[in-house]
C-alpha cells in the first residue's frame, strides 16, 4: 500500500484544523530561515527544507553502539561546547577527532541551521570516533566521574568488569580481553553511556530527537501539536520552486510511515510514489543474502545474483560474516545497495524474468501467475509466453514487462530475500491546502512542481508500529 487512510492517523485532523496559523508560521520563515538542500545528485535546484524536530533515519543505526544527529537533543549546546571554552575536555576531545579545518569551519557558524549536511557527518563522525576508540575510557578516567548520574555507565562498567573485558588494577582500569564483536560492541555501549551521561549530558542522548529551538520557538503553534503525535520521528518545512523536480527516490527506515500537510500549493504540483524498482527497504532478513554469492551454490537465484553483481560487489560481500551485526555498517548498506541496483538493472529488461519462469521453483507466486495469465490475454505477451514486439516498442508495454520481472523475483526468484509487496503499483497524488495524506516514503516517489509560485508542505515522519 502507497497510501494509508487518514482515519488511522487521528494527529492529521488536529493539523488540519489548525491549518491558517501552521501555514502562517511557514511564511514568516520563508525569507529569514530557508536554505538550498544539499543533496543534488537526487534534487534538482529549488528545494529547500527548515528542520523543527529531527530523527536520523538511517538504517539500523537507533541500537548500534554509535551516534545520529539525532541523538544530539539540542545542535546550539554543541557548538557551545566546541567553541564557547575550547581548551575544555569535551571540547579538546572532540576537537582531536575533527581536525583544524573542520574547527575554523565552525568558528564561523551562528546557528546549526548554518551547518552543511556534510558538517553534521563530521560532527557525529567524531562523536563515533570517541565511541570506537578502545582506550577512551581507561586513558581519560581520571577526568570522567561516575557517580549517581551516570547509573547506565555504572551499570555497563560493572558487566565489563564481570566478564573481564576491563579489569582493575591497584584502583585503575586497564582493557582486558577485547576480542570480539561482543567484546568491543559491549566497550562501545560503555562509551556511548559515558559520553551521554557524564561528558555531554546538557545535550547528548542516545535515542533523542534533535530540536532546533530557533526554529521551534518561532513556530509554537506547529510546534505544540507536532509534540504530542505519538510515535513522532521528525517535522520539517518543505519548499519547492517553480520548475523543481525531485526524482525518483526512496527514504532508508521502513519502520517509518510520512505524513504531508499541504500549507501553499499554487497547483500542478504532483508527486509519484511506487514503482517496479526494489531498494533495500524491500529486503527481509539480508543476511540471507549472503549464501547466496557463495562460489559453490549453483542454485538460480544464487546464479541470477551473481550475474547481475560485479566481481567487486561479490568480493565485497563475501567479505561480511553478516550484514547486520558488522563493524563497518556504512559499508554493509552500500553493499546492499549495490544489490538492489544490480537487480534493477535486470528488472529495466523487458522479458528478462521468460527465459526462467519454468528453470524456478514453483513456490506460491499468485500474483506473478495472474499478471502473466492478464499480460497474455492483452497480447503483451504471446501465447508461447515470450515478450510480443508490439508490447516492447511501446512504453506501456514495457512498463508491465519491467512488473512482470519485479514479480519473478518476488515470488519465485527471491521469495525468501524480498520483502516488497507484489501489488504495490505506482500511483499519483496532489497536494491540497489544508489537507494531509500519508504515505509510504520507502516506496521510490518522484515530485514535479510545474507552477509559478513556491509549494511549500509541513512534513511529519510517525512510527509506523504506533499505527499498526
Amino acid at each position: 500500500m502507497n497510501f494509508y487512510p487518514k482515519h488511522l492517523f487521528p494527529f492529521t485532523q488536529e493539523l488540519e484544523a489548525n491549518y491558517p496559523a501552521i501555514r502562517a508560521e511557514a511564511e514568516r520563515q520563508i525569507e529569514a530561515r530557508f536554505k538550498p538542500y544539499a543533496y543534488s545528485d537526487v534534487y534538482t535546484a529549488g528545494w529547500t527544507t527548515l528542520d523543527l524536530l529531527y530523527h536520523d533515519n538511517r538504517l539500523d543505526v537507533r541500537n548500534r553502539p554509535r551516534f545520529t544527529v539525532s541523538d544530539c537533543t539540542d545542535p546550539l549546546q554543541l557548538f557551545g561546547v566546541l567553541l564557547g571554552d575550547p581548551t575544555s575536555f569535551g571540547s579538546r576531545l572532540l576537537q582531536a577527532r575533527l581536525g583544524e579545518e573542520t574547527m575554523r569551519e565552525l568558528s564561523t557558524y551562528t546557528s546549526p541551521h548554518d551547518c552543511t549536511p556534510s558538517m553534521i557527518d563530521r560532527l557525529v563522525a567524531g562523536m563515533n570516533a570517541v565511541v570506537a576508540d578502545p582506550e577512551f575510557f581507561v586513558v581519560n578516567q581520571r577526568q570522567l566521574t561516575l557517580d549517581d548520574r551516570a547509573p547506565h555507565s555504572r551499570e555497563r562498567l560493572a558487566k565489563l568488569l564481570a566478564a573481564g573485558q576491563l579489569v582493575q588494577r591497584e584502583g585503575h582500569f586497564a582493557l582486558g580481553n577485547v576480542d570480539g564483536d561482543e567484546a568491543r560492541d559491549a566497550l562501545r555501549w560503555l562509551h556511548v553511556a559515558v559520553l551521554e551521561e557524564a561528558v555531554y549530558p546538557s545535550f547528548l542522548k542516545k535515542g533523542g530527537i534533535t530540536e532546533f529551538r530557533d526554529v521551534t520557538e518561532a513556530c509554537p503553534v506547529t510546534t505544540s501539536i507536532v509534540k504530542r503525535i505519538p510515535g513522532l520521528r521528525s517535522v520539517w518545512f518543505s519548499c519547492l520552486a517553480p520548475g523543481s523536480h525531485i526524482l525518483a527516490h526512496t527514504g532508508n527506515d521502513a519502520t517509518m510511515l510520512r505524513c504531508h500537510l499541504g500549507l501553499i500549493v499554487p497547483g500542478d504540483a504532483v508527486m509519484a510514489v511506487g514503482s517496479h524498482r526494489v531498494s533495500p527497504n524491500d529486503f527481509k532478513d539480508v543476511d540471507r543474502l549472503l549464501p547466496l554469492v557463495a562460489a559453490d551454490n549453483d542454485s538460480l537465484p544464487a546464479r541470477l545474483l551473481r550475474e547481475a553483481l560485479s566481481e567487486a560487489e561479490i568480493r565485497t560481500l563475501r567479505g561480511f560474516s553478516s550484514l547486520t551485526r558488522t563493524d563497518n555498517p556504512d559499508g554493509a548498506w552500500k553493499a546492499l545497495w549495490a544489490v538492489a541496483e544490480a537487480l534493477n538493472v535486470r528488472i529495466e529488461q523487458p522479458g528478462f524474468c521468460l527465459p526462467y519462469r519454468d528453470a524456478t521453483p514453483h513456490p506460491a507466486s499468485p500474483v506473478f501467475d495472474e499478471t502473466f495469465a492478464r499480460l497474455q490475454a492483452q497480447g503483451v505477451l504471446t501465447a508461447k509466453g515470450e515478450a510480443s514486439p508490439s508490447a516492447l516498442a511501446s512504453e506501456s508495454g514495457r512498463e508491465e514487462l519491467h512488473y512482470l520481472n519485479t514479480l519473478f523475483f518476488i515470488e519465485r526468484a527471491f521469495p525468501e530475500f524480498l520483502a516488497k509487496s507484489p501489488r504495490v503499483r505506482r500511483e499519483f497524488i496532489s497536494w491540497e491546502e489544508g489537507r494531509c495524506f500519508v504515505f509510504d516514503d520507502t516506496q521510490y516517489h518522484e515530485v514535479w512542481q510545474r507552477s509559478d509560485r513556491n509549494r511549500v508542505i509541513l512534513n511529519v515522519d510517525v512510527d509506523r508500529g504506533t499505527y499498526a
